[in-house]
C-alpha cells in the first residue's frame, strides 16, 4: 500500500509510520509494454506496438534506497530497490 501523500507538487512529502513528515522524491506514471521486431539493421519502428500494462510508483527514501510499487493487470506488488555502486 502506498503511503499517504501530504503534498502534490514536484517534491512530495509523505507520512511515515511514526507520523513524522519527511520530504521524499516520488515518481509515478503509466507502465508500458511494447511488442515488435528486435533492434538491429532491419528494425522497422512502424511495426512497434505500445500497450498500457499498468502503473508504477517509485519513492526514493534517500540517495541509495527506495521502494518500487507496481500494478500490472490484477497483480500489485512492492519491491525495495537499492543503488548498485560500481
Amino acid at each position: 500500500m502506498l503511503p499517504d501523500v501530504v503534498g502534490i507538487k514536484n517534491a512530495f512529502t509523505c507520512r511515515s509510520r511514526a507520523s513524522e513528515i519527511a520530504p521524499r522524491l516520488i515518481a509515478s506514471g503509466t507502465l508500458f509494454s511494447t511488442t515488435g521486431p528486435p533492434l538491429g539493421t532491419s528494425f522497422d519502428p512502424s511495426q512497434v506496438q505500445v500497450f498500457q500494462a499498468g502503473n508504477v510508483h517509485i519513492i526514493f527514501n534517500d540517495a541509495n534506497n527506495g521502494d518500487l510499487f507496481y500494478t500490472v493487470g490484477s497483480v500489485t506488488d512492492h519491491r525495495p530497490i537499492t543503488r548498485q555502486l560500481f
